[in-house]
């Protein structure tokens, strides 16, 4: 949020007191009338009129100089109020007028920044009551960053004009930057109760109450910022977070919109034009809203915006996904995963729409590069290691599974799915050791149970076998695979034998 500053140049005091039958005289008492009609352009060449013939007339090249200022001419400003105050050292106004006009130079040295704040301090010490001057000295410590010493030239404003809504604004954002939410709200509310017609301290406030977690009150001030300038991008912007917060997604969804609208606008910024977060968010709150074909064409229009943003093409995938449009999607995953090759999850989706479109090539080739991303990765593998397996690769499907059993040390599962293909691949002391390690795990796992019983019973240890049948339905009464091969020994599920 920016500062607010009401005044750019401090209207001069003059103590001008030359015969008044003289030219000089009679042009400087014109100019100032001009000026006081409103009138700065007449009162501006009036002026020039008067240092031309006076060329060291402190106080008439004070007034140029500030009319200049008022001008926004920062560049011609600066020489004449540098005469000015050689001419006038004690004058407040012309040191305060002299600062801002450095301060609006394009491009400044870091001698002119620190001349900026020697002047405004040179101000106050003239004139302790120079509110323009301690504003200017508040504006030059924020802008420094240095918050604290902001906060007292603000301050001081406040004390000598207490009814300035801009003042305590400035104050209020002060507050903000050093974390004193409590006293930054309460200096932006008395802003907007002086001045309901401030667009900037709505959106302060706003922004306050959301970041205490107050996204009603929030989505009130926004409101009442929007109705105020209905294009505020700020206002807009905090809006559409508060809905969100809120779960008020549908007001998010058209918040978004209307940023998205401003950016795309014909007169807008190059800056905002190449920006496609207001549409992407559109999306996001459309598909939060089930509309999915709103959802994709605020997708698509991002990604037209910024056609490398990976997750824009992750999400247009997804909802392409959703629609069934299975290689669409997959196309859209592709390029997502190109363009953020580190992605595991966006490799996985790559998979998972080619094996909706029965290309299992894509897909192993997918899931093998997430694999690769992340040691840790065991979505990744869970998915990876049965397609391996059904496609014959048993081996490759085996070293996945072993990798999942140290990824997950409390885990039967994946020491269950590794000992089923050893056992296919009458590798049963491998198996073995693995289910053993299965039921240490997890004694109340049924299945290990059950598995371990089926292998017992390949190696011909029918006791042990009927002892993993019964653990297998003392973890789980009703497996019905534990109890069809106990009864195949006759043998009932208690243990005792069938008459």
């Amino acid at each position: 949020m920016a500062l607010l500053m009401t005044i750019a140049a401090v209207h001069l005091a003059i103590g001008f007191q030359a015969d008044a039958t003289t030219s000089p005289s009679e042009l400087f008492q014109r100019a100032r009338t001009a000026y006081a009609k409103g009138d700065s352009a007449t009162a501006l060449t009036l002026m020039e009129k008067v240092v031309a013939v006076e060329p060291k007339n402190g106080d008439a090249l004070g007034w140029l100089g500030f009319l200049f200022l008022r001008a926004g001419d920062s560049e011609k400003a600066v020489p004449i109020l540098e005469r000015a105050i050689t001419l006038k050292p004690g004058s407040a106004d012309i040191a305060t007028n002299l600062a801002n006009a450095l301060q609006g130079l394009p491009t400044k040295s870091p001698a002119q920044q620190s001349r900026i704040q020697q002047l405004f301090e040179q101000a106050v010490k003239i004139n302790p009551s120079a509110s323009e001057a301690y504003t200017g000295l508040g504006f030059a410590a924020y802008r420094q960053g240095d918050y604290a010493k902001a906060l007292i030239a603000f301050r001081r404003v406040v004390e000598l004009k207490p009814a300035d809504a801009a003042a305590h604004l400035n104050l209020g954002l002060a507050y903000m930057r050093r974390g004193q939410d409590a006293d930054a709200l309460s200096s932006c509310k008395r802003a907007i109760t002086i001045n309901p017609k401030l667009t900037a301290g709505w959106v302060s406030v706003a922004q306050l109450e959301l970041k205490a977690g107050r996204a009603t009150l929030a989505l009130a001030a926004s409101s009442k910022a929007i109705a105020i300038e209905p294009r505020n991008i700020d206002a807009l912007l905090v809006q559409a977070q508060a809905a969100t917060t809120a779960k008020r997604d549908d007001e998010a969804q058209a918040a978004y919109g209307v940023i998205a609208d401003i950016y795309a606008a014909p007169d807008a910024p190059a800056s905002l034009k190449s920006d496609a977060s207001a549409r992407y968010n559109q999306g996001v709150m459309l598909v939060r809203l089930n509309r999915l074909a709103d959802a994709l064409a605020a997708f698509e229009l991002a990604a037209q915006i910024d056609p490398k943003h990976a997750d824009t093409a992750q999400n247009i995938g997804t909802v392409l996904y959703s629609l069934g449009r299975y290689p669409e999607a997959l196309a859209k995953f592709q390029i997502a995963a190109d363009q953020d090759p580190k992605s595991a999850p966006k490799w996985r989706n790559v998979a998972l729409a080619a094996r909706k479109t029965a290309e299992s090539s894509v897909e192993i080739g997918a899931l093998r590069k997430a694999v690769a991303l992340d040691a840790t990765d065991v979505v990744s593998r869970q998915l990876l290691a049965p397609v391996l397996a059904n496609s014959g690769r048993s081996a490759e499907a085996i070293g996945l599974y072993r990798q999942l059993g140290t990824i997950q040390p409390k885990s039967a599962a994946p020491l269950v799915a590794m000992a089923t293909l050893l056992m296919k691949q009458d590798q049963l002391d491998s198996a073995l050791t693995a289910l053993k390690d299965a039921t240490g795990r997890e004694p109340g796992n049924a299945v290990a149970w059950n598995n371990l019983g089926v292998l017992y019973e390949r190696r011909g240890q029918i006791n042990d076998a009927i002892a993993s049948y019964k653990a297998a339905l003392k973890a789980n009464p009703s497996d019905a695979d534990a109890k069809a091969n106990l009864a195949r020994f006759g043998k009932s599920t208690t243990g005792t034998p069938k008459p």
